[in-house]
């Protein structure tokens, strides 16, 4: 096992290193060893003390702790290799989590407005979590037996042929968001944005009467 050398100022974050890592193991990666991935969570960390920026508007902590889960996740998916089954959980602590990181950071997360305007943030945050929740079921389920869940599939054949591509690359072939950025020759956080509106199109779409079904 390699050992990281830690700055004094990285040492003060260790202890949500090793939450970050215990929390995933319970949930994700029992057979894994618990100074694996903490190993991969420091790598996190450093990075995360590199990039960090206050003009960010959010916290070094909430910073550091999605930059953190982002690479334990990696760490993860890739010692699994292809022979891992896809599974829906993983693949949703993932996708969530980037979601997540971008949104604490963004102007939707960090412009203070009206209690009601920000209740509406709120909610369509967990409307769009449930979409990412779908979609990573979906992914799952066509690994292993090909079933779709078709008002979820109704609801993305409405979209642009661009918004079900990025949907193809990031869920179903598992891309990261920096891949699916350059292959649509943008930024990084745009794509984010560009895929929080279509989560946000999904969900009204599936709150549609006529296109309601059980999922």
């Amino acid at each position: 096992m390699p050992v990281m050398q830690l700055t004094p100022e990285a040492l003060r974050y260790s202890s949500l290193v090793r939450a970050q890592a215990s929390q995933l193991q319970d949930t994700l990666a029992p057979e894994t060893d618990l100074e694996q991935l903490i190993f991969w969570g420091n790598e996190g960390l450093m990075s995360a003390l590199q990039d960090f920026k206050k003009r960010q508007g959010t916290t070094f902590q909430t910073f550091a702790y999605y930059s953190i889960r982002n690479a334990i996740l990696e760490g993860i998916r890739n010692a699994a290799g292809n022979s891992h089954p896809l599974r829906a959980d993983f693949l949703f602590h993932s996708k969530a989590n980037q979601m997540l990181q971008w949104y604490s950071s963004s102007s939707e997360g960090l412009v203070k407005r009206t209690f009601e305007a920000e209740a509406t943030d709120l909610y369509q945050l967990c409307q769009a979590l449930i979409v990412i929740s779908l979609l990573c079921r979906e992914a799952a389920l066509r690994a292993t037996h090909g079933t779709k869940q078709k008002s979820l599939m109704s609801a993305v054949s409405k979209l642009s042929e661009q918004d079900q591509l990025f949907l193809q690359n990031f869920y179903f072939e598992d891309r990261s968001i920096q891949e699916c950025a350059a292959l649509q020759k943008g930024t990084s956080s745009l794509t984010q944005r560009s895929h929080f509106k279509i989560l946000i199109t999904l969900a009204e779409t599936l709150q549609d009467p006529v296109n309601q079904e059980k999922i």
